[in-house]
């Protein structure tokens, strides 16, 4: 994916700011607390939101969410990932989805935050191979 296309959906991405009331109060009663602090992530393949998010308890997650009435197919793409990742066992090295969530034309996918760089997709850009060893570990 070219810094070009990384830009353009950054700059179109729903902030969590915008996220609706009763989706952005689901995503809080999963992580148990009040999100007081929210940063949107560039990059991906959707306009959709792309948050990390801190809560007042100090709990951390990643969050993102597509609107029902937006892109028919990043929604499609979310509802496979959404299978795929509460499937998964916990004993991989990934973030562990804390669950989904649909609510008020939205379907979330709540993650536990990587806490990592991000990496450019498909992984042959600059620094790409430091990023992907620290999440290999």
């Amino acid at each position: 994916m070219s810094q070009a296309f990384n830009a353009v959906v950054a700059e179109t991405r729903w902030p969590w700011s915008e996220a609706p009331a009763e989706l952005a109060a689901c995503v809080e009663e999963l992580l148990g607390s009040h999100i007081v602090v929210h940063q949107t992530q560039c990059g991906g393949f959707s306009t959709g939101i792309a948050s990390r998010l801190r809560c007042a308890d100090g709990r951390t997650a990643f969050v993102k969410a597509v609107n029902a009435g937006g892109d028919e197919f990043a929604w499609t793409l979310y509802e496979r990932e959404a299978q795929v990742a509460l499937a998964l066992p916990g004993t991989l090295p990934t973030p562990q989805c804390l669950g989904v969530i649909r609510a008020d034309g939205w379907l979330a996918l709540v993650f536990e935050d990587a806490g990592r760089q991000l990496c450019n997709f498909p992984g042959t850009e600059p620094g790409s191979t430091r990023c992907w060893t620290s999440w290999l570990g």
